[in-house]
């Protein structure tokens, strides 16, 4: 019995929509295998410029068009007494020490803070420079899986106890070298709905004197998880499975 021409065209139609699937899943297993970072965060400071205050500092929050991110925030780690971290914290007009750029400075007990999502990313990495200004200095890095304590970027924060405490924080840095240091590349928690990244100078050296430290190029990547691509393939065969009834 012959083909009817609807027949035939919808065969030709469903080996079509198949082929196509292959082809996008071949490209989705390819994806999904070389995936591209992206730029969740980056901060080099360089966009600061005069007026710069007393010890070559602008004190306060790093807002734009000083900062090149817009959600930092300050918070104090460490300390007897209640500070306002945001009086603590800023960008230096130098790093010095062979960085002759703007960086982000903290003293005494309190750090610059921000937040990201990786939900939906399969791997998440940050990197940044790092130092003191002297050998007694303490420069702190960690990352904490925890609900925004801020009530948006800008805000301050005590973290001096409680959930947010630093003892609950994952370190990622410690370091007293009053060197510039690369951290090289490690590892944040993927999947993850919020992220706090800190930065922050230890209480103060065993003579007494104020604790500085300095943090410049921060990056944090993400790579994306593989489901996407492949959830769109597996969509197209079901597609391709209903053309052809």
């Amino acid at each position: 019995m012959p083909v009817s021409s609807d027949h035939a065209v919808g065969r030709r139609l469903a080996a079509l929509i198949t082929a196509t699937t292959v082809s996008l899943l071949a490209f989705g297993l390819f994806f999904a295998s070389s995936a591209q970072a992206l730029t969740a965060f980056s901060e080099t400071f360089d966009q600061a410029t005069e007026p710069f205050g007393p010890g070559g500092f602008q004190v306060g929050i790093p807002v734009p068009p000083e900062a090149d991110e817009a959600n930092w925030n300050a918070a104090q780690f460490s300390g007897v007494a209640a500070v306002d971290p945001a009086t603590q914290i800023g960008i230096q007009a130098l790093g010095a020490n062979g960085n002759d750029t703007p960086v982000g400075a903290f003293i005494t007990g309190s750090g610059l803070v921000f937040e990201v999502s990786t939900q939906g990313f399969n791997s998440a990495t940050i990197s940044f420079d790092r130092r003191t200004v002297g050998l007694l200095n303490e420069f702190r890095a960690g990352y904490l899986v925890a609900p925004s304590p801020f009530s948006g970027p800008n805000d301050t924060a005590d973290f001096r106890g409680g959930a947010y405490d630093w003892s609950n924080w994952t370190e990622l840095a410690s370091a007293t070298s009053n060197l510039w240091a690369s951290s090289g590349t490690l590892n944040l928690p993927a999947g993850a709905d919020n992220v706090l990244i800190a930065f922050w100078a230890g209480e103060t050296d065993p003579n007494g004197l104020s604790n500085v430290a300095k943090v410049d190029n921060v990056l944090v990547t993400l790579v994306p998880e593989p489901g996407t691509a492949l959830l769109l393939g597996l969509g197209l065969v079901a597609l391709g499975s209903r053309k052809r009834r």
